[in-house]
């Protein structure tokens, strides 16, 4: 029987193998390669999106923190507002208490008794009064304390001997 030779076509054989081989590595390869570059290109399309929005987030915030201190300073001016409308709310109060007790004060005025107005600050005011007769001052002093009911201080400051004439001041605090 004749030997026949296989060990150029095993080496063929094995080339092509190698060949094929080589091919199908340097075809992955290239697919990875190609993989990991489109990879790359998302994640980096990711990231500047992602910058994007974070710069936004923080613009945003920059504002917010900016109206956060008007709406702080709008809130501490309502506060001092609404303080000051209540203390001119209370003012207005004791102005037209005052006013009330000028008024009636007028209607007890006598031809022979003297009124003058020394201070007057909203929460009370200082009166002078002058007054011919004794029974002229209780008379006075009566009808304001059943009047009013608020605080008067009263005190002669001049008595004459002869009970003719009589100074005295009045504060009310209202």
């Amino acid at each position: 029987m004749k030997q026949i030779n296989l060990f150029p076509w095993r080496e063929q054989e094995i080339k092509s193998k190698i060949k094929q081989f080589i091919l199908i590595w340097f075809g992955v390869s290239c697919v990875c390669f190609s993989l990991l570059f489109i990879a790359n290109i998302v994640i980096i399309q990711q990231i500047k999106n992602y910058q994007l929005i974070s710069q936004r987030i923080f613009f945003k915030l920059k504002n917010s923190a900016y109206k956060i201190q008007e709406m702080r300073k709008l809130k501490y001016e309502k506060k001092e507002l609404t303080r000051i409308i209540k203390i001119t709310q209370v003012n207005h109060y004791k102005l037209r208490k005052i006013l009330e007790f000028l008024i009636y004060l007028e209607y007890l005025i006598a031809p022979d008794i003297f009124i003058q107005l020394i201070e007057f600050y909203p929460p009370y005011f200082i009166l002078i009064m002058h007054s011919s007769t004794e029974k002229n001052y209780f008379k006075i002093i009566k009808s304001l304390k059943i009047k009013n009911k608020y605080k008067l201080n009263v005190q002669i400051i001049n008595k004459a001997k002869d009970s003719l004439s009589l100074d005295f001041l009045i504060k009310m605090i209202v």
